[in-house]
């Protein structure tokens, strides 16, 4: 994507002068060889259309392949649609961050001032069940 530009770190990056990052609005990445991407997104469906954008600049600048980039792209927007639409309270905006460091992708989601929730705390999905019997909902965690 040619609208991110490479120049000079801020001292807020925490990066020597003279070292180069990728910059745009407030996204900063590409620090040094630090492959790592971070930035706050308003706490709405409404949102993920940047979202989007912001992952797929990540999966081009990583060269992740279509499967990998494809399943990037729909694990952050089950997770960022299922804290909008199930956490209660919560502050106006949820943080994103990606990382690719040695083959391993990590993904991080902040959803400021909101109950404490234990992903492994959940009754099993019973993926053998017929679609006749199920609801819709209830195989996001599953999924991801």
């Amino acid at each position: 994507m040619t609208d991110y530009q490479f120049r000079p770190c801020a001292v807020r990056c925490g990066r020597a002068a003279g070292e180069r990052c990728v910059v745009r609005g407030n996204v900063r990445s590409s620090c040094a060889g630090v492959s790592a991407m971070q930035r706050a997104f308003g706490r709405n469906l409404n949102s993920l259309g940047e979202i989007l954008k912001f992952v797929d600049i990540f999966v081009e600048r990583e060269d992740l392949s279509g499967k990998f980039a494809f399943a990037t792209r729909l694990v952050v927007e089950e997770l960022f649609a299922n804290l909008v639409r199930h956490n209660k309270g919560g502050e106006d905006r949820i943080e994103i961050s990606l990382d690719m460091d040695a083959g391993l992708l990590t993904l991080k989601l902040w959803d400021f001032s909101v109950e404490p929730f234990d992903i492994v705390d959940r009754e099993p999905v019973d993926v053998g069940r017929p679609l006749g019997e199920r609801t819709a909902g209830g195989l996001g965690l599953h999924f991801v």
